[in-house]
C-alpha cells in the first residue's frame, strides 16, 4: 500500500470515528433534553436521508447504485432495528 493510499484510509477512518462520536454525544444530549427514542430515531433517519440526497445531487454517478433491490429484506431489517430499540423501556 502506498503512503498516499494509507493516508487516505487513515483519514476516512478518522472521519468515521469522529462522526460516530458526534452521533453518540448528540443522542445522549437529545435524550437528556426529553426526546423519546422514536423522536431521536426519526431525527437520525431524517438527517441520514438529507445526507444521502445531497450526495446523490452532488455526484449523479452514484444514482446507478441506489436502486431498490430486496425491499422485503430491507423492510424486515428496519423493523427489527426499530423494534430492538424498545425492549428495556
Amino acid at each position: 500500500m502506498t503512503t498516499h493510499k494509507l493516508a487516505r484510509v487513515v483519514l476516512w477512518m478518522l472521519g468515521a470515528l469522529l462522526s460516530f462520536s458526534i452521533m453518540a454525544v448528540s443522542i445522549r444530549e437529545l435524550s437528556r433534553g426529553g426526546l423519546s427514542i422514536f423522536e431521536i430515531l426519526a431525527i437520525r433517519s431524517g438527517v441520514a436521508l438529507l445526507v444521502m440526497l445531497t450526495m446523490l445531487a452532488v455526484r449523479p454517478d452514484l444514482r446507478l447504485h441506489v436502486v431498490p433491490r430486496r425491499m422485503g429484506l430491507h423492510i424486515f431489517r428496519n423493523t427489527v432495528h426499530y423494534a430492538s430499540q424498545f425492549p428495556g423501556r
